[in-house]
């Protein structure tokens, strides 16, 4: 049996779609992570207001930018620049000042021990050593900080 590759370019090829109401894949992301904010604001015990939140592999910033809104300080490290800055320029639309930086989700650039919360949302699926990221995750977080962790 063939297994289906995963095409990680779509994201630097379509990364100017990640806040088009119009396309139907990014619509279809932006409704999933309608969801997952709402499951991590029902079970987390922190305020999103002031909450220092890492997004790795936040892509164009679907998540990073719903938890923004709620006035979370937010650094969102991904791979692919064309995806980082449609996330810088979505943030700068709605004056956030989030952080985008270009980085391997392994080995992010943010101090250790920083984070309120860590976001590894729908990624997982797209790395060669899941073990590494959630541990690279769990780097970031403080003490009694919050990992919120999906994948497909």
């Amino acid at each position: 049996m063939a297994t289906m590759q995963n095409d990680l370019e779509i994201y630097n090829r379509e990364a100017d779609a990640w806040w088009d109401e119009s396309d139907r894949f990014f619509r279809s992301l932006r409704s999933v992570k309608e969801f997952h904010l709402d499951l991590l604001l029902e079970h987390w015990a922190g305020d999103p207001s002031g909450a220092r939140v890492v997004d790795l592999g936040c892509g164009g910033g679907l998540f990073s930018m719903a938890l923004a809104d709620l006035g979370a300080h937010v650094v969102g490290v991904d791979l692919s620049g064309p995806s980082l800055g449609s996330a810088a320029r979505e943030a700068g639309r709605r004056g956030h000042v989030a952080q985008f930086v270009r980085g391997d989700l392994t080995h992010s650039p943010v101090r250790e021990g920083w984070a309120d919360l860590v976001l590894l949302s729908d990624v997982l699926e797209h790395v060669d050593d899941p073990k590494a990221a959630v541990t690279e995750a769990g780097r970031l977080l403080r003490p009694g900080g919050t990992l919120f962790l999906n994948t497909f």
